[in-house]
């Protein structure tokens, strides 16, 4: 179980049922799945334990997976849009200059003149490439802006924030 302390990361979720022995079809978030599969024991939204998972084959990029306890379709298909999180201390700290998405969520955004202008919510892909959601401060609305270079100049993990250039975010 996760500590207080240490956010969840989210690394799979439970696309559906496989089969009629309770099998379940998993779609990786990591880099790879051998990646997945090395993090043992995963964890609910709440950071309790999820039931074991034992890998049975690939089909079509997902993990076709046995999980604990659950020995038909129809218990399978409850599982359905379950995601599976480990803890952050379990993944490995990244090299210099390099960061896990995970790590962005809640760091200050502020433009190139170093004004605050507010948070971020989320780093999203809808499949054209990655995006950051940001809560305005002076607006109770967010806004998003494509993670690239020219939109977003400078990252500042350990001072926990980022450098957009505002004219770029929808």
């Amino acid at each position: 179980m996760a500590s207080a302390d240490n956010k969840l990361i989210c690394v799979g979720i439970i696309a559906g049922a496989q089969g009629i022995k309770g099998h379940v079809k998993i779609k990786s978030f990591t880099q790879d799945i051998e990646t997945f599969l090395e993090y043992g024991d995963l964890l609910n939204e709440d950071g309790s334990l999820f039931h074991k998972i034992t890998p049975k084959h690939m089909a079509k990029g997902n993990l076709i997976a046995e999980v604990d306890g659950v020995a038909s379709r129809t218990e399978a298909e409850t599982l359905r849009n379950t995601k599976l999180y480990i803890s952050r201390d379990q993944l490995p700290e990244p090299e210099d200059e390099s960061f896990y998405h995970a790590d962005l969520i809640g760091m200050e955004v502020r433009s190139i003149d170093n004004q605050k202008i507010g948070k971020i919510l989320a780093v999203h892909n809808f499949g054209a490439g990655d995006m950051i959601e940001f809560m305005l401060d002076n607006a109770d609305q967010s806004k998003m802006i494509l993670f690239r270079k020219e939109f977003i100049p400078e990252i500042h993990i350990k001072d926990g924030y980022i450098v957009i250039i505002p004219e770029a975010a929808v």
